[in-house]
């Protein structure tokens, strides 16, 4: 287990060691830089991440989980000749602080955003 101060002891606040698994805390970090992420979704499995597609999911969705960090992410393939988003490759990257459907997802730039809404589609323009 890993040791970490949450807050630091001033006059103002009271500060608690805190006790949590390794891999919680790179999960939160993660998240600290977003990364660019690669146009060929394979790519991801060289990186660490496992594929978690389950059986029955859409052709065109893939879905990836890095077990060190937690990181959660969907690659969709674009359908040719379909309008918005759904005519072209993008990721979904998925909040793993959410408390609602309102933040469930992360924006390019790591930020949460709705799910379904254009701001938690990145693409690669």
């Amino acid at each position: 287990m890993q040791h970490f101060r949450a807050f630091p002891h001033d006059e103002n606040t009271t500060s608690c060691d805190c006790v949590l698994p390794i891999h919680n805390i790179l999960y939160l970090n993660s998240y600290d830089k977003p990364r660019e992420l690669p146009e060929n979704p394979d790519d991801l499995l060289d990186e660490g991440y496992e594929e978690t597609t389950r059986p029955g999911t859409p052709d065109h969705i893939r879905k990836f989980r890095n077990p060190k960090t937690g990181d959660r992410i969907d690659f969709n393939k674009g359908k040719p000749n379909a309008p918005g988003w759904k005519g072209e490759d993008h990721w979904h990257r998925y909040n793993p602080n959410k408390t609602g459907k309102r933040d469930a997802m992360l924006d390019k730039n790591g930020n949460p955003v709705p799910e379904h809404l254009k701001p938690s589609h990145i693409g690669f323009k």
